[in-house]
């Protein structure tokens, strides 16, 4: 009898999938190389034009301009527990030669490294239209609003290592390796030094891997089995933390500090007491999913559509119910993977998400490989479409989303540089009186500052809001951060303070005039 996509033999080889077998014909061959060629470029198209410098982004340029690579350095003084956490900053400057650009490049190149590390790591498991998915939900990470800011550009390099640990993890099912054991290791312990959002989904990975094994593989039945590739796949993860462990020892022995992963360990102890790992909890969980309503629900209905024929099809109704019921479950709680952040952190639906991301690919897969023993078992290019089309359009959302912080930055940008040109002052303060200026992807202070001087312009630069104005900042609201000071509450300006006032036009635009 055919089996279904891969299967595992008695000796524990992974087989070959149906879905490559030439009996597909290369009519499939082609048209999904066609489909996949189309989602990455509507994907890398979205990025070029929505992704532009915000915030830290601007200070890192002119590190690099200053420093280069030795800039590293100079952040281990400050950082000691995350080294390498400017690595996706570094790409952004090189690949744009220090030009702004260089920030939606860097992001577009890491969204395609990630559909294509995942397009490689699951490959032992699913391939076709199934794999399609899977690599599009890596490469565009659905509902992560961060997918589409450059300040998030260490997350996203932490995705594809990731991505890259998860392959690791899925080849040892064959037999063990010493390479791939080491190779996870050592990835491990780079994700880590450059970010640590992903660490409690990585320790789930060797939990996943019990249902990477079709259940009509008769090793399935024996929790001995199951045991061995957990532990295979483990272990190499935890020497992977160990590792890390070890250079934060001698960091923190040689620096005398951690950053701000110190003041995070700070607030570890709350954990300890129901109160406080209730609060946690609820964090989480309000962040995720209260701040947009249609996250979960959205992301509940990608998975049954992705498995609805697998799942409707089935004779017996009580293990699809149960199927449909612990997937639910286990996407409702995948904002605990974000409890590393801690503290105020866990009010950032930017930073919350991102483990949530990962999370929801590594629950879709697992749940893929659940139910290979069934009919049908791979996805058919409808529904595949289907799931895909819905990510591209939710993509897009968050694109539009982008673009507009990146239009509103660039505007009252040009203004400001083409006014201080002129004046030849070198402070600057800006009257915001449409509320919007100040927020966090709107020139929080002193962004503006960063930004105007690494477009040239050596200037201090400051935005205030008059008090009989609103800050609409409502980014900002959710940490909460401060803002912009009252305008009033700032020191009478020198005679060499150019002052101008930020006013909506009749378009709706933000436009500065004098005073």
């Amino acid at each position: 009898m055919m089996q279904n996509e891969n299967t595992i033999s008695s000796s524990g080889e992974l087989e070959s999938r149906p879905d490559d077998s030439p009996a597909n014909g290369a009519s499939v061959k082609w048209s999904l190389i066609s489909l996949e060629g189309l989602t990455l470029i509507a994907i890398v198209s979205l990025i070029l034009w929505s992704v532009y410098p915000l915030t830290e982004e601007w200070g890192m340029f002119s590190a690099f301009d200053a420093y280069g690579i030795r800039y590293f350095g100079t952040w281990i003084t400050s950082f000691p527990a995350r080294p390498l956490h400017p690595t996706g900053y570094y790409l952004q400057w090189l690949l744009g030669n220090g030009e702004v650009v260089g920030v939606a490049m860097a992001t577009a190149c890491l969204a395609v490294a990630r559909y294509f590390v995942a397009r490689w790591a699951v490959s032992p498991l699913c391939g076709g239209y199934s794999r399609w998915v899977i690599s599009t939900i890596a490469g565009a990470l659905p509902l992560w609003p961060g997918a589409w800011y450059g300040r998030f550009a260490a997350a996203q390099v932490t995705a594809v290592l990731f991505l890259a640990i998860l392959g690791f993890a899925i080849r040892q099912l064959r037999s063990r390796s010493v390479f791939l054991a080491f190779s996870s290791a050592v990835t491990v312990c780079v994700l880590l030094c450059i970010y640590q959002a992903l660490a409690l989904v990585l320790i789930f990975l060797p939990i996943a891997s019990f249902f990477w094994i079709p259940s009509n593989s008769l090793e399935k039945r024996s929790a001995n089995f199951k045991l061995l590739h957990a532990q295979r796949i483990g272990l190499p993860i935890f020497a992977g933390f160990a590792l890390y462990s070890a250079y934060v020892l001698i960091a923190y022995l040689l620096a005398g500090h951690l950053g701000s992963e110190g003041m995070a360990l700070s607030l570890a102890p709350d954990l300890l007491s129901v109160q406080g790992i209730t609060a946690a909890i609820e964090a989480c969980l309000k962040t995720a999913w209260r701040y947009n309503i249609f996250t979960f629900p959205v992301l509940l209905l990608f998975a049954f559509l992705l498995f609805s024929g697998s799942i409707l099809n089935h004779r017996e109704i009580a293990p699809s119910l149960i199927a449909l019921s612990i997937t639910a479950v286990a996407i409702f709680l995948l904002p605990l993977s974000a409890v590393v952040f801690l503290g105020s952190k866990l009010n950032d639906i930017d930073r919350v998400l991102f483990p949530v991301s990962i999370g929801y690919l590594l629950v879709v897969l697992t749940l893929m490989s659940s139910l290979r023993s069934r009919r049908p078992a791979d996805l058919d290019r409808f529904h595949a479409s289907a799931v895909v089309s819905a990510i591209v359009i939710i993509s897009s959302l968050f694109a539009v989303e982008a673009h507009r912080y990146k239009e509103i930055e660039q505007s009252v940008l040009r203004q400001a540089l083409a006014v201080v040109e002129l004046s030849n002052k070198h402070n600057v303060l800006i009257k915001d009186h449409t509320g919007f200026l100040g927020d966090v992807y709107t020139f929080l202070n002193p962004i503006l500052e960063g930004a105007m001087q690494h477009s040239g312009e050596n200037v201090s630069a400051t935005i205030c809001t008059p008090a009989n104005v609103d800050r609409l900042h409502s980014v900002a609201r959710r940490f909460p951060v401060p803002t912009t000071e009252r305008c009033q509450d700032i020191g009478g300006p020198g005679g060499e303070t150019l002052i101008l006032s930020a006013r909506l036009d009749k378009n709706g635009e933000i436009i500065l005039v004098d005073k």
